[in-house]
């Protein structure tokens, strides 16, 4: 259904309960659905009194069990109830009982139903105890995070949405503390690190701050958040660092694959949100665990993204997966790792020659010697692989130092941690690039003492089919 289709439904569904159409207003609802929008639900309030209240829960029953989202569904009652209340004060009428039951029991049946929890759903359950015309469900979502304390997108947004809309709700100062401080203590223990994660990232070295703009994916937490997060506890009085074990627990943790992109999507530009965020604050300088804590991050960056520089090999030994113990592969295996010779001859018949050369990768040689029968597959060892792992660290070498060049350029970064430990970094062992210690060995055809590929004796029809 079409935007424009739906708005022309809602404002039928409004004309319908203003006239009292049953007929009409039934049609329109079934018509609509989960994109029934939550203006109508004032209107609703205003015709319980003419419509009937069993008429309103039999019409709104698709709705509220459709696959509409909890914060709509919630939005919806309060709407409903907001405008319902209001009428019987201008009616000068007590709220029917009936009303208040089922607005109750709808509360209990989303807040059960509701298993799908985002950091956006966080924001909008405070936005719930802002408008919702009734007390009682400060304690039943209250509840509801007490019970979902794991779910630490949904959390970490309704916590710091909270503190920010304190002012606007029906809760005091103390009150909203006290529950930020209680809730904290116990989301930290059980906070799920793999809510930390965003989409993949653009590419380009000295991006890693624009995903904020984008948001959060689903069921993470967005680097913003968490940088609000933390100057709330500090204005709260809570101890940040258990925050902050969290993300640096999170770093260690990172797959291999994923850490360029969690790096520039994630902790880059929260180290520069705390950074900025630390030499604004006037109550105290930064601590020693916030300033250890920037380092340590940025440290598991280098050594972890940019690895230690490849050395250039020294002799002639190999690696090379293979997956096969047949007296052939054995013996390929036993060239490979052989330190002394940089040609292996191998005199077998086709299928069997075919089947070691499966095994070489491209930083190996390969010639077919056609004297015999047998043929001889000649395999050359080369300096290839040294010179594919040098480019690659090369790469993330200088990935890595603009990055951390466009941080210190964009945020205090050196005045917090200082400029011996900035210098410390900027030249970690893992942007020294290595030199070999010596040549390797002189090219050669003889293999190791008492080794041989020549396969032992076999029929006729094996040397004889080359």
């Amino acid at each position: 259904m079409t935007t424009g289709l739906s708005k022309i439904l809602d404002t039928f569904t409004e004309i319908a309960i203003e006239f009292g159409d049953v007929d009409v207003l039934k049609r329109c609802l079934k018509l609509l659905g989960e994109r029934l929008s939550l203006s109508v639900g004032s209107h609703f309030g205003k015709a319980i009194p003419s419509l009937g209240f069993s008429n309103l829960q039999l019409m709104l029953g698709d709705f509220f069990n459709s696959n509409a989202g909890a914060i709509k569904k919630l939005r919806l009652v309060s709407n409903i109830i907001s405008t319902y209340l209001s009428e019987c004060k201008r009616l000068g009428v007590d709220a029917h009982s009936e009303a208040m039951q089922w607005q109750d029991d709808l509360l209990g049946k989303i807040l059960s139903s509701w298993s799908c929890l985002h950091e956006a759903d966080g924001r909008g359950a405070v936005d719930i105890i802002k408008n919702y015309p009734l007390d009682g469900v400060v304690k039943r979502l209250m509840l509801f995070l007490e019970k979902n304390v794991d779910n630490s997108a949904f959390v970490v947004g309704f916590l710091t949405c909270l503190h920010d809309s304190s002012q606007d709700i029906r809760l005091d100062q103390t009150e909203v503390t006290d529950i930020y401080k209680s809730i904290l203590a116990k989301a930290i223990k059980v906070f799920k690190i793999d809510t930390l994660t965003q989409p993949q990232p653009r590419s380009g070295p000295s991006w890693y701050g624009a995903v904020e703009k984008r948001g959060p994916g689903q069921g993470s937490i967005s680097w913003g958040t968490m940088i609000n997060l933390f100057k709330q506890c500090d204005v709260i009085g809570i101890d940040t660092s258990d925050v902050l074990e969290v993300l640096r627990r999170r770093a260690l943790e990172l797959r291999e694959e994923a850490l360029e992109s969690m790096y520039s999507q994630f902790f880059l530009p929260f180290i520069s949100g705390l950074c900025l965020y630390l030499k604004s604050r006037t109550s105290r300088s930064a601590t020693y665990t916030e300033q250890n804590f920037i380092v340590q991050l940025i440290e598991i960056y280098i050594r972890r993204y940019v690895k230690t520089p490849p050395k250039e090999p020294t002799d002639w030994k190999r690696t090379l997966t293979i997956n096969c113990s047949c007296e052939d592969c054995r013996l390929l295996r036993r060239y490979v790792e052989d330190k002394h010779n940089k040609i292996g001859d191998f005199r077998l018949i086709e299928k069997r020659r075919r089947h070691i050369e499966n095994w070489l990768d491209g930083t190996f040689r390969k010639a077919t010697i056609r004297t015999g029968p047998p043929h001889t597959l000649r395999i050359e060892k080369t300096n290839e692989r040294y010179k594919i792992d040098q480019k690659a660290w090369n790469n993330r070498a200088t990935i890595a130092k603009s990055r951390l060049t466009a941080l210190s350029k964009d945020s205090p970064l050196v005045d917090i941690i200082g400029e011996d430990s900035s210098t410390k970094l900027l030249r970690h062992e893992s942007f020294k690039s290595s030199v070999a210690d010596s040549n390797p060995a002189p090219p050669s055809v003889s293999l190791a003492p008492n080794t041989t590929t020549v396969p032992k004796k076999r029929s006729f029809v094996d040397l004889t089919d080359a």
